[in-house]
């Protein structure tokens, strides 16, 4: 495995060298930005259809982007693809204390919260903002995922009901709030429906379902046009 993966990181260097191809030296990281999303979009999508083949293959896709950034970044000084791995493994053995430091914990629950305790832990030199428990989420995910990626933060911290059957009641409640405004201005009527998408996403992952795949799934099996 070792032999494999020096062997890509080789590779990629050679094709960014004097030597290799002239369409990979002219790329930044700013423009092979877009393969990285989507390599990753394409791994996704594979691991939705449980295409095990196709899986390899385009998990191959995906690391050899995060090489090339690497690469990139070794080119000019800023880091290698060694302290990238280096500083991986280091994050995972300090969050995962009761794997790698002998911490007993009793459940899940508890896994999430310590994890969130040392990374807040890691922020506490950086700015009030960086602090937050929100501030790790990526702000351009989509929508849907987006969303659910903060209501999980917020409910770890019980700043977001936990209770199905008040998400329930929020999203009864955003729907005769939305029916109300449908009819009325615009500004009334996307505040009414921004409540109620969050509200039914928020009861989505209460219950254990993932708004983002089941609506993609939704579009791709019913109205999708090859």
């Amino acid at each position: 495995m070792e032999n494999s993966f020096k062997r890509m990181v080789d590779m990629v260097a050679k094709l960014r060298s004097d030597e290799g191809c002239l369409w990979d030296k002219e790329q930044t990281p700013a423009s092979a930005a877009p393969y990285l999303i989507e390599e990753a979009y394409e791994v996704i999508e594979t691991i939705a259809e449980n295409d095990q083949d196709n899986l390899k293959e385009e998990l191959g896709d995906l690391l050899l982007q995060v090489i090339f950034q690497a690469q990139i970044a070794a080119e000019s000084g800023a880091f290698t693809i060694k302290e990238v791995l280096d500083q991986a493994c280091e994050k995972l053995i300090r969050r995962h204390p009761h794997v790698f430091a002998g911490l007993k914990v009793k459940d899940v629950n508890e896994i999430l919260a310590n994890w969130e305790r040392i990374k807040q832990s890691e922020k506490k030199d950086k700015s009030a903002s960086e602090q937050s428990p929100l501030s790790g989420i990526p702000k351009h995910l989509p929508s849907l995922l987006l969303t659910r990626r903060v209501q999980d933060k917020l409910g770890r911290f019980d700043s977001i009901s936990n209770d199905p059957e008040d998400a329930v009641r929020q999203v009864d409640n955003n729907w005769s709030k939305f029916k109300e405004n449908a009819g009325e201005e615009k500004d009334g009527a996307e505040k009414e429906l921004g409540n109620l998408l969050f509200h039914l996403v928020n009861l989505a992952r209460m219950r254990g379902l993932d708004a983002e795949t089941i609506l993609r799934n939704k579009v791709r099996s019913d109205y999708w046009i090859p």
